[in-house]
């Protein structure tokens, strides 16, 4: 034995350019003889010793756990005498024991599993001690992961909604170091995999989304992706908030291929709409293709300059319709349903995209009102984000199509049923309120001049279409006063803004020519209004009240007065303000 090296048992040397040099160590144990049931030999030894792990653990059941995984997510499996809940948060527990010792293969179809079982972690200490272990160690050895199985992984965790910071910092720091070191390493499924998880975790760095970002501009140009992944990279930006011209103009040059947009589902393609559309972008190509597929699913035959970009937005909102032009609306036909009705989602994101970039005249709608006209759900009437966003759409474009304003104000305020009670109201997103208190405000305001005019030509007409708008007020008021209390402040003051033009604009029906041909009927719709708008009123003035010392800002204010003047016109004394005020402040539930 040479003098000055380390003993026998030392298995690590270094070695200079002249000669063999020492190095130091620290005590390593003798591998023990006996095979080590790890798949890693000797990692069990050595995490013990840098103080990882605390009682011993079994490592021989990693492949049995992947085999039970897959038999438990066959159909029937786990109706044998086991629970299925917590059969999963034991198995998660202990994935996580045996993490350290498991192939990266491995720890993907596992995840994956957990995620297909949509895994409750969140009512299981030790499913979420699990998990814990599981996404440390994939942080620690992320560089043994390919980019598509990282991709796997984070789309498990994403589907699990479980965020992981050292994991996330991880995959973010090799995705980046990736992409400019040695981008071929990144397929194109798995780059749009690990995008998607990206935006499904609602996770945006702005190193690895420019590294991505260079990427698909590159990889879409020069090696074409398919339609569907394009599609995806736009989707998962918008959903990132990331308004990256250069990768959308690559994107646009994509998807305008031949067959492009027809190979899309509709699905796919209405989001692509929405997403462009979401960030204030527009092409006009490529919504021309697809405003050409959304004709032949209504039926209508495609004119010359179909894919000719629209009017100006500006002269359009700012000409107001004429009486003549209200009537004509009025008067219009229901169209015939289209022979391919789309799903009530994919209509709304349409609509939605079309009301992002003020799309709102009827030329511009004709592809869509087909689906407008008819689309509906499981209970025969629209979906009620769909009759949310109607109703803007027919209060900005100044329409008054009664076909439309049925069924919107039947989706978005239907009148509870018995059984249910009230009970829907508090599931009307707060954010929704003021936009539909708007558009009753401003289509009140269209109706004035042909209530008003002494030679109606069709009564019974303006008549069935007051009514509705009428039923749909009156809800409206009802909705405000019962979800005044679950209010946001900046949502509350947004309403208290609005209230006092509505309650104005009510009227726009109380003159004397409408009494002629309303008859006893009128009577019951004015007193239905004033009294919902007087409830709504005083539960929106003691909510400001109870609120005052929150925000002082100027225009909370000036709207707290305005209420409370028009409270004090039509009877209601200071006291009974008083009184609600006291009531809302011995209301526990409601502070």
């Amino acid at each position: 034995m040479l003098r000055g090296f380390p003993p026998r048992s030392a298995n690590r040397w270094c070695r200079s350019s002249s000669a063999l040099v020492r190095q130091r160590w620290l005590p390593v144990n003798d591998v023990p003889s006996t095979p080590c049931a790890s798949p890693r030999k000797g990692w069990l030894e050595i995490q013990r010793q840098r103080g990882h792990l605390g009682d011993p653990v079994d490592a021989q059941g990693c492949s049995a756990l992947v085999r039970t995984l897959r038999k438990a997510l066959k159909p029937g499996y786990l109706t044998r005498g086991k629970t299925p809940t917590t059969f999963w948060w034991k198995a998660a527990y202990r994935a996580g024991q045996l993490a350290n010792f498991l192939r990266p293969e491995e720890t993907c179809e596992i995840l994956t599993a957990l995620a297909d079982a949509k895994l409750p972690w969140k009512q299981d200490s030790k499913a979420t001690q699990g998990l814990q272990l599981f996404a440390a160690h994939a942080a620690e050895e992320i560089g043994s992961f390919s980019a598509l199985q990282m991709g796997q992984i984070l789309e498990a965790f994403a589907r699990l909604q479980y965020q992981h910071e050292e994991l996330l910092h991880a995959v973010t720091r090799s995705v980046s170091l990736t992409v400019s070191s040695d981008s071929g390493r990144f397929s194109n499924d798995a780059a749009v995999k690990l995008l998607c998880a990206f935006q499904t975790l609602a996770v945006a760095d702005p190193p690895m989304l420019r590294s991505l970002s260079r990427l698909f501009m590159r990889r879409i140009v020069r090696e074409p992706l398919s339609p569907q992944q394009t599609a995806q990279v736009a989707i998962a930006f918008s959903g990132l908030q990331v308004r990256d011209v250069g990768l959308f103009n690559a994107t646009t040059l994509g998807l305008c291929r031949p067959q492009a947009v027809e190979a899309l589902s509709w699905a796919e393609l209405a989001e692509v709409a929405l997403a462009y559309a979401s960030l204030r972008l527009y092409s006009q190509s490529l919504f021309g293709k697809i405003r050409h597929r959304l004709a032949g699913s209504s039926s209508l035959i495609p004119y010359e300059d179909f894919e000719q970009p629209p009017p100006e937005r500006g002269d359009q909102l700012l000409r107001l319709p004429t009486v003549e032009d209200v009537w004509q609306s009025l008067e219009a036909q229901e169209p015939l349903a289209p022979p391919m009705p789309l799903p009530p989602k994919v209509v709304a994101q349409f609509l939605e995209a079309q009301l992002h970039l003020g799309q709102v005249a009827l030329d511009e709608a004709d592809p869509l009102l087909p689906h407008l006209a008819h689309s509906a759900g499981p209970s025969g009437r629209p979906s009620v984000q769909l009759s949310q966003l109607l109703l803007i759409f027919l209060a900005r474009g100044h329409h008054a199509l009664p076909y439309l304003w049925r069924r919107a104000v039947a989706g978005a305020m239907p009148w509870p049923e018995p059984e249910n009670g009230n009970s829907n109201a508090r599931n009307r997103p707060g954010e929704a309120l003021g936009p539909m208190v708007e558009a009753f405000t401003t289509h009140l305001e269209l109706l004035r001049p042909l209530v008003s005019d002494e030679n109606c030509p069709n009564p019974p007409l303006l008549l069935s279409h007051l009514r509705v708008i009428c039923g749909g007020v009156v809800r409206c008021w009802q909705l405000l006063s019962q979800r005044a209390v679950g209010l946001t402040s900046s949502q509350l003051h947004q309403v208290a803004v609005m209230v006092p033009k509505l309650f104005r604009s009510q009227g726009a029906l109380e003159f004397p020519r409408q009494q002629l041909f309303l008859g006893p009927a009128h009577s019951d719709l004015q007193n239905a209004m004033e009294y919902a708008a007087v409830q709504a009123l005083r539960r929106i003035h003691g909510e400001m009240m109870l609120r005052q010392d929150e925000s002082d800002d100027a225009n909370g204010v000036s709207s707290l007065a305005e209420i409370r003047r028009l409270l004090e016109g039509h009877g209601v004394e200071a006291a009974w303000v008083l009184e609600d005020v006291r009531t809302l402040k011995e209301d526990s539930i409601a502070n």
